[in-house]
């Protein structure tokens, strides 16, 4: 079941305000891209502390856009959310899908708070579908773009394209990664057909 998204009341911003937040987003989709490419394009290489720092930025990134765009009821004052760019709160309807809302659970549970559940609730749950998860939050951050005033965001967000998808034949890019994130594989893609890898450019 689809979480009902929650839409907290806060102060108005300024749109100078709002052009400076949307620096801050365009850095966050930027560096999301730009990990799930690294991702694909990486052997991998369990232990490793550079790969691993690799796959814990993919998880922070996604968490934060995912808190851009579906935030919920209790989201800390200071965080920058996708309604505070419009002045109709009604203009954005979005619902996490179910899968999604696992997602930022996870990334929550597992990489911005030292947990038990990480230890044990979550030390089978090996998973991370980053192909699926770049998918939707880059197709959310397209509509983001189409319908947000434009006098309410800065020239990097504005001009930012997100990279198209290109794919690829790769034997060595078929299989699963097996490096952790404190005990959590990643997999390079669940959706695309054996051997087709799909490779953001």
């Amino acid at each position: 079941m689809n979480q009902k998204k929650s839409e907290p009341k806060r102060k108005e911003k300024t749109e100078e305000e709002l052009r400076k937040a949307s620096d801050a987003l365009h850095y966050e989709i930027w560096m999301f891209n730009e990990m799930v490419k690294s991702l694909l394009t990486q052997s991998p290489q369990p232990g490793n502390p550079q790969y691993n720092a690799l796959v814990e930025s993919f998880v922070q990134h996604t968490r934060n856009l995912i808190e851009f765009f579906y935030p919920p009821s209790n989201v800390h004052s200071d965080t920058i959310i996708v309604t505070h760019f419009f002045s109709d709160q009604n203009k954005w309807e979005k619902d996490i899908p179910g899968w999604l809302d696992d997602v930022r659970t996870r990334a929550h549970k597992l990489l911005a708070h030292l947990t038990y559940d990480r230890v044990l609730e979550y030390k089978d749950d090996k998973e991370w579908e980053y192909t699926k998860i770049s998918e939707h939050l880059n197709s959310v951050f397209d509509e983001f773009l189409k319908i947000v005033p434009q006098d309410r965001i800065g020239d990097k967000l504005r001009n930012y394209k997100v990279p198209p998808v290109k794919t690829i034949d790769s034997p060595a890019l078929a299989s699963t990664v097996t490096s952790y994130l404190h005990g959590t594989k990643v997999s390079r893609d669940m959706c695309a057909p054996a051997h087709k890898k799909a490779l953001n450019q």
